[in-house]
């Protein structure tokens, strides 16, 4: 962090340099010639971009963010290629950037149920840029650059269920619908116990019955929004299709039956003092029937959930590209240092919704015709469309070594 600190207020400093010196300087500009020839000049670069990444990648809807340094992803790089070529003549150029990178890398889990998220990350990245000096002195010229920057990106996601987190909320939602279920019947049956007392059992526990499950229906929808706040909204709502999951509600149906004849037996027991033995065995049948039930309600509904969830991987591409403009600066600090910049800005909401490229460097004549180049590189794009998401920010040091033709 350091070394970046430095590089970045050397850079500064030298184009404050060129500012307050203006164009009193002991380098002088080149005596002007005499024919109206104007050569071509042609630079290749070869650089080396020791970024890392930040930010959130998603594929269908899953989301994931993703934190991996330089060191991270070099240590699970696939490949890696990347080159500049420059063209000028005269006060106009042209400029072609290339990189293709692939990696893999470790996201965060985005909630309970998923306990680890890998990215697999495909990127190309293209770019053409017009130039022109709209600015030259002895020491600093400036560039305008107006282009094109094409993005091709293939995201996969593999999702790994988290067993325990997915049991854990299975049964914290089973014991939401038991509470909900115990609380109906108990309501019913003192409603009706006149009617229990006049032995009508069959209808009073179809009544109970009804009760808890319309008591139940009151909170489905909590339910499923619990289930999907369980992944961290990072992916599409499934609760809703879970808890309207016919095999859900089979098992629903059960423990409210359960649940009915339950309390219609144990309000018959203790309507009779007589019946005190029978009354016991009735009241431990019920309760075995009871847990039983729900142990098969939470069972159902852990078994939906990690159904629900996709352990396949998730991929998907996508291939834009997105204008933008800028300038490029560079000022002589010594007879073989130099300091260079560049900042566009682009996207502008026509695909991206804005990319921000920006970098920085001390350079170093090497020969006539070679220079190397170290500073910091900073790129954000924010990208999102049909479900897929890359809003990244890939950024760090830089060195580069160019060749002049």
């Amino acid at each position: 962090m350091k070394a970046i600190l430095i590089i970045v207020m050397s850079v500064i400093l030298a184009f404050l340099s060129c500012g307050l010196a203006g164009e009193v300087s002991e380098f002088t500009a080149p005596p002007v010639s005499m024919t109206p020839s104007i050569p071509v000049e042609v630079t290749f670069s070869l650089p080396g971009w020791l970024a890392g990444v930040n930010g959130t990648v998603g594929v269908k809807d899953f989301n994931t963010d993703v934190e991996a340094g330089f060191d991270d992803i070099i240590s699970n790089l696939d490949m890696i290629a990347a080159g500049t070529l420059e063209v000028r003549k005269g006060k106009l150029g042209f400029v072609f950037d290339g990189m293709y990178l692939k990696a893999s890398v470790s996201g965060d889990s985005p909630g309970p149920l998923l306990s680890n998220v890998d990215v697999s990350i495909e990127q190309v990245l293209a770019e053409g840029a017009f130039l022109y000096r709209i600015y030259e002195g002895d020491r600093l010229w400036i560039d305008f650059l107006a282009g094109a920057r094409y993005f091709y990106l293939s995201n996969s996601l593999n999702l790994t269920v988290d067993s325990a987190g997915v049991r854990s909320a299975s049964e914290e939602l089973s014991a939401r619908i038991v509470e909900r279920a115990v609380e109906a019947a108990r309501d019913e049956v003192e409603h009706q116990l006149p009617t229990i007392l006049a032995d009508l059992r069959d209808q009073v526990t179809a009544s109970v019955q009804n009760q808890v499950s319309e008591r139940v229906d009151e909170i489905r929808g909590a339910i499923g929004d619990r289930i999907d706040q369980g992944l961290g909204g990072s992916g599409p709502a499934i609760g809703g299709e879970i808890v309207g999951n016919g095999r859900i509600r089979d098992a629903i149906r059960e423990y409210a039956h359960a649940a009915a004849v339950a309390r219609v037996e144990s309000a018959r027991a203790q309507a009779s003092a007589a019946m005190a033995s029978a009354r016991a065995r009735i009241r431990k049948e019920a309760e075995k029937r009871l847990t039983k039930a729900e142990a098969n309600l939470s069972k159902t509904l852990e078994r939906e959930i990690t159904r629900r969830i996709p352990t396949q991987e998730l991929a998907a591409s996508r291939d834009w590209v997105d204008p933008f403009v800028g300038v490029r600066a560079r000022c002589q600090i010594g007879e073989d240092w130099y300091a260079i910049f560049r900042g566009d800005i682009g996207g502008f909401g026509l695909n991206s919704d804005q990319t921000i490229n920006l970098f920085g460097a001390l350079g170093l004549k090497l020969t006539e015709r070679s220079s190397v180049e170290v500073g910091y590189r900073y790129l954000s794009v924010d990208y999102q469309s049909g479900g897929f998401t890359y809003d990244m920010v890939t950024q760090g040091p830089y060195i580069g070594l160019g060749v002049t033709f």
